[in-house]
């Protein structure tokens, strides 16, 4: 593959100031830089760049060698002299397609497409993909460039695949007879060291171009309020598909710049969300009009000024929480279970239809019981005691609010907050003989990290040793790895372990043992957690088993498994050590086709 950086000659000289000071720092700085990243395992090819320079690398095996015919000025300060050749990086050989494929990058000042007619999404024969059998990969023509430099190039929208994490990466290009032109401000994981279609000779990768149309506004107004929606974030692929599925979309208003805003039908986050162009989604959530100080929800609750934050949104499992979290009728019906407890606090001036704070009629509500029992077991945790009911009702624990569509938005104490993430969960196969094997997790708040890469499940070939090959790339692995959210709330287990920081370990080897672990995973295990575990005196160690880990992240596995353990520890460090019941445990069987799954609960 060749990678050219073109220039464009009015682009600002990046040597321009630097005095040989500057220089020594600079290199320094970016000698530590690379360790780090190299440490990592990740690999960063050196930039090269003279204004009016054109640079070509090309990779052959493990080597990107330049072109001698060339000048190549390197930008970085510890390069050598410009009669040297630089020391080349390596790319692994696996990722090499088309040894021949010239990949030009373009920089320099902003080129804004703003004369583009959308004609939405028509899907067209795939020209990027790797594979034209690719079954996830999907490719669109969007619409025209009308006027500019790019006059008459097609618009179009693909799903790329790459040895790279997370699906399919949208890419953005312009397109006009053989040539394209990737978008780099719209095209994640776009550039040389990244796959593309092998049949493709050369393609062009745009810094410059940027598209108003794709940039959705930071915020929007509801109408006939002074409440103001806030961006969260930019969804750009969602394993497998684009982000925005119209069949699954409720409209609720128009924004003069936004243009429709929705929200999900099957969705609990509850959050606004506008259609890009090119099918994306962004989402938007609230700023509360009485949650405007970061320190304090202003806000009056049975005639006392609040002086507390209140947390919004349920209290979700593994870190995830709705953008807005309305509370679901059938839990709370706004109509008969609650009474007028407040109202907004002094300075809060938003003019909306609902400014009252809603409680409970009956403080023996199923809703408030639930989340007494959820809860009570971190206050003994952290005091020795067990709350009462009596001093959970004491704090003012809940309160509603009724937004502008007629949803309940919870707010809670901030001592029942509970955050969490999940830590590291790994999946174990180990099938009696050699078989092919799908395996598909459902976190409910979706995945931040796996691999191998997942696209719509892992299909690997599972040995009885446990190893696993995968069937996209060849690739093997001792085990599969998520990180996600999860939606389920996380239960403060009471009963547990408590341990000195110095026996943290011991005391995994032995109780993971009694859940089900063997001696390889116990070594992953502790290779992760009890280096996390070591900052206190004193810790308390609990376990999740099965049923809960079913909720949080629902496993799909075809051929289904003989024994299935999954393992999913919390813990909270200790300055001393309290008294608590002890967990108990019952040791599961591993017979025949076995799957074992182990995690954590990072809290926060």
């Amino acid at each position: 593959m060749h990678n050219k950086l073109e220039y464009n000659p009015h682009a600002p000289d990046p040597n321009q100031g630097m005095t040989p000071a500057k220089w020594a720092l600079v290199g320094v700085a970016t000698a530590i830089g690379i360790a780090v990243i190299v440490g990592a395992g990740f690999y960063i090819g050196k930039t090269v760049a003279e204004r009016n320079t054109i640079a070509t690398t090309k990779t052959s095996g493990k080597t990107i060698t330049p072109k001698k015919s060339e000048p190549v000025v390197p930008i970085v300060p510890e390069a050598p002299e410009p009669s040297e050749t630089p020391e080349p990086p390596e790319i692994p050989k696996e990722r090499i397609t088309n040894p021949d494929q010239e990949v030009t990058e373009i920089f320099g000042p902003a080129v804004v497409l703003d004369s583009i007619k959308w004609n939405g999404r028509t899907e067209v024969e795939k020209t990027l993909m790797i594979d034209q059998d690719e079954k996830y990969a999907e490719e669109y023509i969007l619409g025209i460039v009308t006027t500019g430099e790019f006059e008459g190039y097609e618009i179009r929208s693909a799903n790329v695949p790459c040895y790279c994490m997370g699906g399919h990466p949208p890419w953005l290009v312009l397109k006009k007879g053989d040539e394209l032109r990737v978008i780099a401000e719209y095209s994640e994981s776009a550039g040389p060291e990244y796959e593309v279609n092998e049949r493709l000779n050369s393609y062009i990768l745009d810094h410059r171009i940027t598209i108003p149309d794709m940039e959705p506004p930071e915020s929007i107004k509801v109408p006939g309020t002074d409440i103001v929606l806030y961006r969260e974030r930019t969804r750009k692929t969602a394993f497998g598909g684009l982000a925005f599925y119209p069949e699954n979309m409720e409209y609720w208003f128009t924004d003069p710049k936004a243009g429709l805003v929705y929200t999900e039908i099957e969705d609990r986050t509850g959050g606004f969300i506008i259609q890009l162009p090119d099918g994306q989604a962004a989402e938007y959530a609230y700023q509360i009009p009485f949650q405007l100080d970061e320190d304090i929800t202003n806000v009056v609750l049975n005639g006392t000024q609040n002086y507390i934050r209140y947390e919004h949104q349920g209290l979700g499992g593994c870190g995830w929480r709705g953008y807005v979290d309305p509370v679901r009728s059938e839990l709370v019906d706004k109509n008969t279970d609650l009474k007028t407890m407040g109202t907004f606090g002094q300075g809060v001036y938003f003019k909306t239809s609902n400014t009252r704070i809603l409680g409970f009629k009956d403080t023996s509500h199923r809703f408030l019981k639930d989340l007494y029992e959820s809860r009570k077991g971190f206050a003994e945790i952290t005091t020795g005691e067990e709350m009462s009911y009596a001093q959970f009702l004491a704090l003012q624990p809940v309160f509603f609010w009724e937004d502008p569509f007629g949803r309940l938005l919870q707010f809670t104490h901030p001592s029942l907050r509970v955050m969490a993430e999940c830590g590291k969960p790994v999946i174990y196969l180990y099938p009696q003989e050699t078989k092919d094997v799908s395996v598909q997790v459902f976190p409910n708040g979706g995945f931040t990290f796996t691999e191998p890469e997942y696209v719509r499940g892992w299909n690997v070939t599972a040995q009885p040793n446990g190893q696993l090959t995968n069937h996209a790339d060849g690739s093997q692995w001792p085990y599969l790895f998520w990180e996600g959210h999860g939606e389920a709330n996380v239960p403060v287990e009471s009963r547990g372990f408590v341990v000195k920081s110095q026996d943290v370990e011991s005391l995994l080897e032995d109780k993971l043992a009694q859940l089900g672990l063997n001696k390889k995973e116990t070594a992953d295990f502790n290779e992760f957690w009890v280096p996390k575990m070591k900052h206190y005196p004193y810790y308390f160690v609990t376990f999740y088993t099965n049923e809960f880990l079913d909720s949080l992240a629902p496993l799909k596995v075809n051929p289904q498994p003989d024994s299935i353990i999954r393992i999913m520890m919390d813990y909270k460090p200790l300055m001393r050590p309290i008294r608590v019941k002890e967990l108990p445990i019952v040791t599961p069987e591993r017979n025949g086709f076995t799957l074992v799954e182990w995690g954590g609960v990072l809290r926060k």
